[in-house]
């Protein structure tokens, strides 16, 4: 459900969008240093790394005026170039060193280049001036085997010494890119709306950090440019960027200005930003006077702080950092914080700290909306520990899930079969204030912070007595919950390291997170806590009239946009979304092709009773009519089919059982297929009430073919064999749940009398 991650932290507005990793030169650090000398003049040299007492910094601030902003990165400033055009000099050794000029090649050349980012170098007379624009770094006695002196020295001013010097590459500014709010590039001529945030960025080379450029915004037209605003920003770390709130008054202004000449209702912006000898213009981006041609990702909640099963002290310091997302203006960030004993809190603070004084799970949840009031949430579960303690998860199915499995072709499609695990879990003990231990389950490595007391100035200390991952000494209590039981449970525990499995619901969810099921956990200590989650059952909800792609996005099936082809996107098959007596079909209109439900041709199919002709009824390819067998593991041999009666001259449901082997389980087939029962039923549909409806059969076969009335959702399959019914659910998990109780029962007997 979530995407790729994009920005972690949102700090100071200025580095929100900063959009690069790379180390900040300040001036007088390690990174401006060129080389070193043992004194102003006759000296020797050092590399910049050596540090020997008395030698001093040639620093290349002092040389040129400001901090190193060219394209080398701070990592590869020493790293010569293919041609050697960066080197300064050569040193015979890493320390108290002669030098030889860069250029110097009439004789053995020395082994310690000393070479700085995208400088060009050469060796010039001592009687010579560097070249315009040039700065002399240092002069040598000689072109080889030659003593140093810095700039300022003027001692080696003769023919038969050199200066060197070098030539930082002029300012310039390349690569301008429109972005998102979240530091994300638009596309060119993408949509942009009266609401947005807006980013206008460039990269620099040999602009000095904090040096002010202009950014002009402009309607691009094809006489002339309307200007829209002029904004400042400032260099830093090679780029220079603004942020243009386009709902901002004044440009709101000029912006309906120029849209008052255009054609149409939207215009394209472009920014140009100048300095000295080089000009950088944007790529068009499209104002958009209608918000609904506009596209942009929702927000994305992400929990930067704290870790996800972290292991946090009572007492101690916890960081919450919101790494909330916007692609169209700032986010807003609303924390809830549920401790164990109910009592939640909610901040509203991008980044805070707070002290917890009681242990137990603590579950935090983080919800991110953008200024249109798109959300989305996340949530992350930490452990405040006493002794011992037990975090409970429930990882399958995951947050805010939506459970869902490819169908088949053609065929039944109830996708009632679902996994939970609580894998997550895990118990923790600490036998004194800075030990920790493992009691079982699926154990982080460390704490996420510690006691001042235990010697590790309040960071991680180790969990001790790892062990491989075991939930034997766990015991996992389930209750499974369906929106339809309103004084109705299903519940089993579990031990001996059952923390996960197969449970089947009885139906589809009709509205969103509508299923619950709920964890126990419960070590042999007696530390416990329980964790529920909520989930949904299917992507058609709403009986039909909705399709939900993900959480946030939720489609009428009833428009023309090809949503009621279901999750495989293929029409016709088991996982078509549509109301009850509809049809998944293509629009007639040759500009509106795209599929939505719609009545089919003779009126709405929602059982075999409404075919009305042999050839429809035997020919039927409606995957919400029965046609194939219902799958069942072990087989159940049993084949569903609209099959027309002569008898009564109408369709009606025919259901096969063949036998099966049972050695192979493979079902009969064929001319010789052993038939076990064959029912025909007429069948009628109630009325959809409360979000159902109920199938009743009636049959002319014996007392086999009896079935009772069976219920479902409106918006799912129009027949029900009833082999899983609510009934037989309910029993079979606790059959499941007694076993294990005694089980259990046995385990805690045998304990005891030990």
């Amino acid at each position: 459900m979530k995407r790729g991650m994009k920005l972690l932290l949102f700090g100071l507005f200025s580095m929100l969008f900063l959009g690069i990793v790379s180390a900040q030169i300040t001036r007088y650090s390690p990174q401006d240093i060129i080389l070193r000398i043992s004194g102003n003049t006759n000296a020797h040299g050092e590399i910049y790394s050596q540090n020997t007492s008395g030698y001093t910094n040639i620093y290349y601030s002092d040389i040129f005026g400001n901090t190193y902003a060219g394209s080398v990165t701070p990592a590869n400033l020493r790293i010569c170039s293919v041609s050697g055009s960066n080197r300064v000099l050569r040193l015979w050794a890493n320390t108290n060193a002669h030098a030889q000029a860069p250029s110097f090649t009439a004789g053995t050349l020395y082994d310690i280049d000393v070479c700085y980012g995208d400088l060009v170098c050469t060796a010039v007379p001592g009687n010579n001036n560097c070249s315009t624009n040039y700065k002399e770094v240092v002069s040598l006695s000689a072109n080889n085997n030659a003593h140093i002196e810095n700039a300022t020295a003027n001692q080696y001013t003769g023919a038969g010494n050199s200066k060197i010097c070098c030539l930082a590459p002029p300012p310039s500014i390349s690569n301008s890119t429109w972005r998102y709010y979240d530091g994300t590039q638009i596309d060119p001529n993408a949509r942009v709306c009266r609401n947005n945030h807006v980013i206008a960025r460039v990269q620099t080379n040999n602009i000095a950090d904090g040096t002010p450029l202009i950014f002009e915004f402009y309607d691009l037209d094809l006489l002339t440019r309307d200007p829209i605003a002029n904004r400042t920003g400032y260099v830093q770390n090679n780029v220079a960027q603004i942020v243009l709130p386009l709902n901002d008054t004044g440009v709101q202004a000029a912006l309906q200005s120029a849209l008052g000449f255009e054609a149409g209702n939207n215009l394209e912006l472009i920014f140009e930003v100048r300095i000295p000898g080089d000009t950088e213009t944007s790529y068009p981006i499209i104002y958009e006077n209608n918000a609904s041609l506009c596209s942009f990702d929702p927000p994305n909640a992400v929990i930067s702080a704290p870790k996800h099963r972290g292991v946090y002290y009572a007492d101690t310091e916890v960081n919450f950092t919101s790494g909330c997302t916007s692609q169209i203006g700032p986010p807003q960030t609303e924390w809830t914080i549920t401790p164990q004993n109910g009592q939640a809190f909610t901040r509203t603070e991008t980044t805070f700290n707070y002290t917890f004084t009681q242990a137990g799970q603590v579950n935090v949840k983080l919800k991110c909306t953008d200024p249109l009031g798109n959300f989305d949430i996340n949530e992350s579960q930490i452990l405040v520990i006493a002794s011992p303690y037990t975090l409970a998860y429930i990882n399958k199915p995951s947050f805010n899930e939506i459970v869902y499995k490819s169908p088949p072709a053609l065929g039944p499609y109830f996708p009632n079969e679902i996994s939970f695990s609580a894998s997550d879990s895990f118990v923790v003990n600490s036998s004194t204030a800075c030990t920790l231990e493992c009691l079982g389950g699926n154990c982080p490595n460390q704490t996420e912070n510690s006691l001042m007391s235990c010697g590790s100035g309040g960071g991680p200390i180790s969990i001790t007595a790892q062990p491989i991952v075991s939930y034997s000494s766990l015991f996992f209590n389930w209750t499974f919950m369906d929106s339809d039981w309103t004084n109705e449970w299903a519940q089993y525990e579990t031990g001996n390291g059952i923390y996960s499995g197969l449970v089947q619901y009885d139906d589809l969810s009709n509205s969103l997170r509508d299923k619950k099921i709920i964890v126990n956990v419960k070590h042999t200590s007696g530390a416990s806590a329980q964790f529920e989650r909520s989930f949904t059952l299917g992507r058609c909800l709403n009986n039909g009239n909705t399709y939900y792609s993900s959480e946030l996005e939720s489609n009428s099936t009833n428009e023309p946009n090809g949503k009621c082809k279901g999750g495989d996107e293929i029409a016709l098959t088991a996982d078509d979304c549509c109301p009850t007596g509809l049809r998944c079909m293509a629009g007639t209109s040759a500009t509106n092709p795209l599929y939505s439900c719609q009545i089919p041709p003779g009126g709405p199919i929602i059982d075999c009773n409404d075919f009305t002709n042999q050839t429809a009824c035997n020919g039927n390819q409606n995957p919400a009519i029965p046609q194939a067998s219902y799958g069942e593991i072990p087989p159940a041999c049993t084949e569903l089919k609209c099959q027309w009666s002569n008898t009564t001259n109408s369709c009606g449901l025919n259901i096969t059982t063949y036998a099966n082997s049972s050695t192979t389980g493979a079902c009969s087939s064929g001319p010789t297929a052993v038939i076990v029962s064959s029912c025909s039923y007429t069948t009628t549909v109630s009325a959809c009430t409360g979000g159902k409806k109920t199938i009743t059969y009636v049959s002319t076969g014996g007392p086999s073919c009896v079935r009772d009335p069976v219920t479902v959702l409106c918006g799912s399959l129009s027949f029900e064999l009833g082999f899983f019914t609510l009934r037989e659910f309910l029993l079979s998990v606790l059959l499941i749940g007694a076993i294990y109780l005694i089980f259990n029962f046995r385990k805690e007997l045998a304990r005891n009398e030990k």
